[in-house]
């Protein structure tokens, strides 16, 4: 069964890699076009979870105030469809659609979509000119074309799972506690609108912060990999110690980054607890006063408390996973500026294969030797003759004194 989820995409197509766009929800559709059905079903999916552990909480409501009022005797025979369905959906539904979702995005998604994109990447960077090469690091370049595969996957599935989720399951919050009493809806919108001010100042800033550290840590890769592969010139040259202060910049610049990310983290973390405690506090508050004027029910109390506890997990993901959102982005712009470069040698549009119809070696007048005196323009030794005076050069260097 796995295996069968696991190939129904092909993560080596076949198709030419041209030129990626330079913009940003460009560049990562023009890496998930092909395999945007499952991108769409993964978000239907997404949807429907969050839609039937909605309904979950709603039965718990419904639950608490007929157990309130329910005679013993009859509770079972009065109810017994909707309880019956809510076990339907409590054994079946939700796990099978939570299984069928996790099919698709971890055994037909994660991994061959990071594939297409690095595949496709790889594909066409080895188009690019030798000068591309020789004016960046081999190792910055390779980095990129890793991490970008990585960042392309995150913003697409956030955006078509995560967000789908979040949106289907706040909606679904606010119509449920709604339904008890209109009162209960005022603070949820109050927490929203507090929270989609604190992420929308503090995110971007993040954003920015992420496409620095991303670049910053590809340049360390590019110089510590560029010391191992010339390691041998580090070592006849004695540079080790310029080869470590080299380095060591590098790393200073990746860590300033990093602790500038996490102080923004530190006072987003700060922020979202103190919203999250005002909204605990709020509906509360209302939910008690509403059961004290007799005006809401234990019901209505009980799932209002149960959605702010909720809440209080869901806003601290959401928070990282927004934040993963703009480092992805971050880090997807720090590599479309040298994946998305146009490639500086270029075939004609009309260029024909190129047809080998034979070919030869030719050697005419060559000469070598180490002495001093040119050999006669007219002479070209004997291959016998030339392994002797070359055997007798390197005894000659052998024996003189250094």
């Amino acid at each position: 069964m796995f295996s069968y989820f696991e190939k129904l995409i092909d993560p080596f197509p076949d198709e030419p890699s041209g030129q990626p766009p330079g913009t940003l929800f460009a560049y990562c559709w023009y890496y998930s076009k092909d395999i945007w059905p499952y991108f769409a079903l993964i978000s239907v999916l997404a949807a429907i979870v969050s839609a039937l552990e909605i309904t979950l909480y709603g039965f718990l409501g419904n639950l608490v105030d007929w157990l309130s009022n329910a005679d013993k005797a009859t509770f079972l025979a009065l109810e017994q469809g909707k309880l019956t369905l809510m076990a339907a959906i409590i054994l079946i539904a939700v796990p099978l659609f939570s299984f069928i979702h996790s099919l698709i995005m971890r055994q037909t998604v994660l991994a061959n979509s990071q594939m297409i994109t690095r595949w496709l990447g790889h594909r066409y960077l080895l188009g690019q000119s030798y000068t591309f090469y020789q004016d960046d690091f081999a190792g910055r370049i390779a980095t990129k074309v890793m991490q970008s595969a990585g960042a392309v996957r995150e913003i697409v599935l956030k955006l078509l799972d995560v967000l789908v989720y979040v949106s289907i399951y706040f909606l679904g919050a606010i119509i449920l506690v709604g339904s008890f009493n209109l009162w209960l809806v005022l603070p949820f919108l109050i927490w929203l609108a507090l929270y989609v001010i604190m992420l929308r100042i503090l995110l971007p800033k993040l954003s920015e912060e992420s496409k620095n550290f991303a670049d910053s840590r590809s340049l360390l890769t590019g110089r510590i990999v560029d010391s191992y592969t010339n390691i041998m010139t580090v070592k006849l040259f004695a540079h080790s110690g310029k080869e470590e202060l080299y380095a060591r910049d590098a790393m200073q610049v990746m860590l300033k980054n990093n602790h500038q990310i996490l102080r923004y983290l530190t006072i987003l973390e700060f922020c979202l607890s103190t919203i999250n405690a005002l909204l605990l506090f709020c509906v509360g508050w209302i939910a008690l006063w509403l059961w004290l004027s007799g005006v809401g029910t234990v019901g209505a109390v009980a799932v209002s408390a149960t959605l702010v506890l909720k809440f209080f997990g869901m806003s601290h993901w959401i928070m990282w996973e927004m934040w993963g959102l703009f480092e992805n982005i971050g880090i997807a712009r720090d590599s479309m500026s040298t994946i998305a470069q146009k490639r500086d040698v270029r075939d004609p549009a009309d260029a024909r294969d190129l047809t080998v119809r034979g070919g030869a070696i030719h050697f005419d007048k060559i000469k070598f030797h180490y002495g001093k005196k040119a050999a006669s323009s007219n002479s070209f030794p004997s291959k016998s003759s030339l392994v002797k005076r070359l055997a007798l050069s390197g005894a000659r260097a052998l024996a003189k004194p250094r």
